[in-house]
């Protein structure tokens, strides 16, 4: 029987959590780099980290639903769910009844109609 010890898992979920941080960055560059042009590469690698990390808090644990999760935050910012304009999220990631897709699919309607809300409000202001 394979036995691995609590070190050798450490070494493999740091492998595991770097392989997906690059292929975020990765996807990022490539389809999203008006959003993170602002950021030099330690702090993009600290913006991806903090978003898994989050993410967890949350009970969002698919590489599918974090990512996600980080796109919202390049969208909203990155404590979006504690900021006062954004009650809607931390109650959403707060709700220990939805599943992980659930949050999400929930969190992507209401930031499409906050930013919405916030480009008609942009718009009232130049006219």
């Amino acid at each position: 029987m394979l036995i691995i010890r609590k070190e050798q898992m450490i070494v493999l979920s740091n492998s595991v959590r770097k392989i997906f941080k690059n292929r975020v960055i990765s996807f990022l560059k490539k389809n999203m780099p008006t959003l993170i042009v602002h950021m030099n590469p330690p702090e993009l690698e600290a913006f991806v980290y903090k978003g898994v990390d989050t993410a967890k808090i949350y009970n969002i644990k698919s590489e599918l639903y974090i990512f996600e999760f980080i796109q919202l935050m390049l969208f909203l910012g990155q404590d979006f769910e504690n900021h006062p304009d954004k009650q809607w999220a931390h109650t959403i990631l707060v709700n220990e009844k939805l599943k992980e897709g659930t949050k999400l699919l929930q969190l992507k309607t209401h930031t499409a109609e906050f930013m919405e809300k916030s480009d008609t409000t942009s718009e009232k202001r130049t006219k």
